[in-house]
């Protein structure tokens, strides 16, 4: 049995509330992952460094970034870490 709601791939930030099926499933996409990440960073940083750094990286980090809006972390986009890492493992 296939599921009947469309796949939604957003590709901006959306509002909070949708209008209708796509625009609805694409906030609760997109404003739960940025949810979860919060959370994560959150717990994940309890007891380190009063200033936390995160690198960002993959193909929604730039989108996420944004909107995640960790302000009490250091933050660097950086969209192809694992290529870089790579590159820079060649050259040693």
């Amino acid at each position: 049995m296939s599921s009947q709601l469309p796949l939604v791939t957003p590709q901006e930030p959306p509002g909070a509330w949708g209008r209708s099926t796509v625009p609805a499933l694409e906030s609760g996409v997109f404003w739960g992952t940025v949810g979860v990440i919060r959370t994560l960073v959150d717990r994940q940083s309890e007891g380190l460094d009063p200033q936390p750094w995160c690198v960002w990286s993959g193909g929604d980090a730039g989108l996420l970034m944004g909107p995640t809006a960790l302000r009490h972390i250091r933050t660097r986009l950086v969209p192809s870490l694992v290529l870089e890492g790579l590159r820079a493992v060649c050259e040693v």
